[in-house]
C-alpha cells in the first residue's frame, strides 16, 4: 500500500470516528447536576459517567490522530528516499506520538475513576503529558528534518542540479530570425 492510501484511509477512519461522536446520545447528566446550594449553577457530578459511549472513541480518534502526525510529513519525502532508515525514524516518531497520547488519555481516565490526581512535575499527569509530551513528540519530527535533511530532503546532487537549472534559466535566449519579425 502506497503512503498517500494509507493517509486516506487514516482519514476515513478519523472521519468515522468523528461521525460517530456526533451520532451516539448523549449521556445523562452531561452538562453537570444541579448544584445543591445555587440555582441555576451546575456541579460536576461524575466526569467517567459524563463521557459515556465516546469515552472510548475520543481515545481511538486521538491516537488516530497521532498517527497522521507522523504519516504526513512523510509526503515530502520522494519516493527513492524513504528508506528503510527513514521508516524506522518514523516508526520512532508514531510510537512515541502513541505513548504520550495513551499516557495522557489513561492518566485523564484514571482521574476521573478515582478522583485523585497523580502528580508529574508540579502538575497532575495528564497535565503534565500534554505540557511536556506533546512537543516532544513533534519535536523527534524535527530532529528527522533537521540531521537528515541531506540523506531525505534535499541531496547535494539534487541541489546541484537545481543550481544548473537555475544558472540555464539565466542565460539570455535568442530567438531565430524567423520568430523575430
Amino acid at each position: 500500500m502506497n503512503l498517500i492510501n494509507a493517509i486516506l484511509g487514516l482519514v476515513l477512519v478519523i472521519a468515522g470516528l468523528l461521525i460517530s461522536l456526533m451520532l451516539i446520545d448523549e449521556p445523562a447528566f452531561s452538562t453537570g447536576l444541579a448544584h445543591e446550594l445555587y440555582t441555576g449553577m451546575n456541579a460536576g457530578g461524575d466526569g467517567l459517567a459524563r463521557l459515556g459511549a465516546a469515552a472510548g472513541l475520543v481515545g481511538w480518534l486521538g491516537a488516530a490522530i497521532m498517527l497522521l502526525m507522523a504519516l504526513m510529513p512523510a509526503l515530502g519525502v520522494r519516493v527513492e528516499r524513504r528508506s528503510a532508515l527513514f521508516w524506522m525514524l518514523m516508526a520512532v516518531v508514531m510510537a512515541a506520538g502513541q505513548w504520550v497520547w495513551w499516557s495522557m488519555y489513561l492518566g485523564y481516565l484514571d482521574f476521573l475513576r478515582s478522583g485523585e490526581p497523580n502528580y508529574v512535575l508540579s502538575f497532575p499527569a495528564a497535565t503534565s503529558w500534554m505540557l511536556y509530551g506533546v512537543w516532544l513528540a513533534g519535536s523527534l519530527l524535527s530532529l528527522i528534518y533537521i540531521f537528515g535533511f541531506r540523506r531525505f530532503i534535499l541531496s547535494h546532487e539534487d541541489e546541484a542540479e537545481y543550481e544548473a537549472l537555475r544558472a540555464e534559466a539565466e542565460v539570455p535566449r535568442v530567438m531565430p530570425d524567423s520568430e523575430q519579425s
